[in-house]
């Protein structure tokens, strides 16, 4: 758990890192095919290959601050395109499901995934600070 500037968002749960190094990986193959293409001098596939290899990078920044968040009034899931904001009086309970991920049910009853996590300690520590945030936003 990780705190930022005051007001901030608080970060309750760090998605694991190996989804942004894989989008790493893809960046990088993209900029040696950026380099070979402009060798050849074949400068509409440089561009098209700058283009897709931008969307890369910007991917992959992004995917490295995944994770879930609290700001005091809501809890917000980052994931790798976007953002999904609950409010705390919104979320009933958190579980971890296996494959589909650590996730919460709202109160009309349906399940929302959060992250998808490893099993083992790392779902168990995640649980468990999300359940603290619960407890900590009801009292």
């Amino acid at each position: 758990m990780t705190t930022t500037t005051a007001g901030a968002a608080r970060k309750i749960v760090r998605a694991p890192r190996r989804t942004a190094a894989v989008y790493g990986i893809l960046a990088v193959i993209g900029v040696t095919g950026i380099v070979l293409l402009s060798l050849d001098g074949a400068w509409f596939a440089v561009v098209a290959a700058a283009v897709l290899t931008l969307f890369w990078v910007v991917v992959t920044v992004r995917a490295l601050g995944n994770g879930v968040y609290t700001d005091g009034y809501q809890l917000i899931n980052r994931n790798d395109l976007g953002r999904r904001r609950v409010p705390w009086v919104h979320v009933a309970r958190f579980e971890y499901r296996g494959v589909r991920g650590l996730g919460l049910w709202d109160g009309e009853g349906e399940w929302t995934t959060l992250q998808y996590l490893p099993s083992g300690v790392t779902a168990e520590r995640a649980l468990a600070a999300l359940d603290e945030e619960l407890r900590r936003s009801r009292a």
